[in-house]
């Protein structure tokens, strides 16, 4: 104990010729490049990792002025205000564009401070150097890294649409949709087919959890798998049924996939549909708006999942909005009330989506008898 006290009282006390050797080591093997300089510019002190950074020996640079460093990327106006600022008794931290002994340039995060002989007058000035070039290489493939993301993801987004069915506007229904991704590829999906022959359509909207690049790949399984559910004679909940036994492999652990399936019988005049997540929908049907909600668990959960069908009594006239919850959500009550007809409702449900209010993609596919 009496030991480490008294390396202790070495190090804090030790005689002032033995406290500038320490200081010199300490400038001399510190990790970041150091310059001291005289009022007129000139170099004076320079340590182990300036030699370094710029490739110069010490010898080349002691006495120089540091102009000779510059690359002359910065204009004059630039190094005016640094000196005023460090003249002045202020500290100056920025970046500069060097040049290395090779011609090589760099930038430097650098910071300049005044230093004060003892009638407290600036005599010198320190300056502490960052080489950046490995922060700016990385931050370089970065940015190249991001932007290729971006251009994949368009395409994706590209090859999304394109998927997309057609607007149907036939004499005996029409349906259209609205799909909007939160960024540039979307988790939800959406398809129908109308067979003209049996008057019947067929389809569905989907939401697969999460966003991006993944959440864009599954829905491409689900689209694929999914045209078995609209090509199928089955009941529309065997279908599903099929659908979720199929779709499970292709998700990851702990994904899922919300969906609401429907069929519109217009022979029959009747609207089959089957929730597997997507709870509710909402209707114009016999002069009132009205919200249908029926259960269904997600697609992904259990391979062997069984699901209910529902039934709808419809006639000419009547509107369905089917909707991915990113659309839903954005529905407040006194919207509701305005959906009093097929094309005011579509047009206020793009309106919604445009106003980029949401936090998820949104989709709607709307049918009218």
């Amino acid at each position: 104990m009496q030991e480490g006290k008294a390396s202790q009282r070495n190090i804090f006390f030790a005689e002032p010729d033995e406290r500038m050797t320490l200081l010199a080591r300490a400038m001399e093997q510190h990790l970041s490049g150091v310059m001291i300089t005289d009022r007129r510019d000139c170099i004076v002190f320079v340590n182990q990792e300036f030699c370094r950074s710029s490739g110069y020996a010490k010898e080349e640079v002691l006495g120089k002025k540091i102009p000779f460093l510059k690359s002359g990327a910065q204009l004059p106006e630039f190094y005016q205000a640094m000196l005023t600022t460090i003249r002045s008794g202020g500290v100056w931290r920025g970046k500069l564009h060097h040049r290395k002994k090779t011609g090589e340039l760099f930038w430097e995060n650098v910071v300049v401070s005044p230093l004060y002989d003892e009638n407290n007058e600036i005599s010198h000035f320190l300056t502490l150097k960052e080489d950046l070039t490995l922060q700016e290489e990385a931050a370089a493939v970065l940015r190249k890294a991001d932007q290729k993301l971006r251009e994949d993801l368009m395409l994706a987004g590209k090859i999304q649409r394109a998927l997309l069915p057609k607007k149907v506007n036939a004499e005996e229904i029409t349906v259209q949709s609205i799909y909007e991704p939160l960024n540039l590829v979307s988790g939800d999906i959406y398809d129908y087919l109308w067979c003209a022959k049996e008057k019947r359509c067929v389809g569905y909207v989907a939401d697969v959890m999460g966003h991006g690049l993944g959440a864009a790949l599954q829905t491409s399984a689900l689209m694929v798998l999914g045209r078995q559910v609209l090509q199928s004679k089955e009941p529309l909940a065997k279908r599903v049924e099929e659908l979720n036994r199929n779709l499970t492999p292709y998700l990851n652990d702990g994904s899922f996939a919300a969906m609401l399936a429907f069929e519109v019988d217009v022979k029959q005049g009747i609207l089959r549909y089957v929730s597997a997540g997507i709870n509710h929908f909402i209707a114009l049907h016999g002069g009132e708006t009205i919200t249908v909600r029926v259960p269904g668990l997600f697609l992904g959960i259990l391979p062997d999942m069984k699901y209910e069908e529902e039934e709808l009594e419809c006639r000419r006239g009547d509107c369905f909005f089917f909707c991915s919850d990113g659309l839903l959500d954005l529905l407040q009550e006194e919207h509701m009330l305005q959906l009093n007809d097929y094309a005011h409702g579509m047009q206020l449900m793009e309106s919604l989506v445009v106003d980029g209010q949401g936090h998820d993609d949104a989709t709607v596919v709307g049918v009218r008898l």
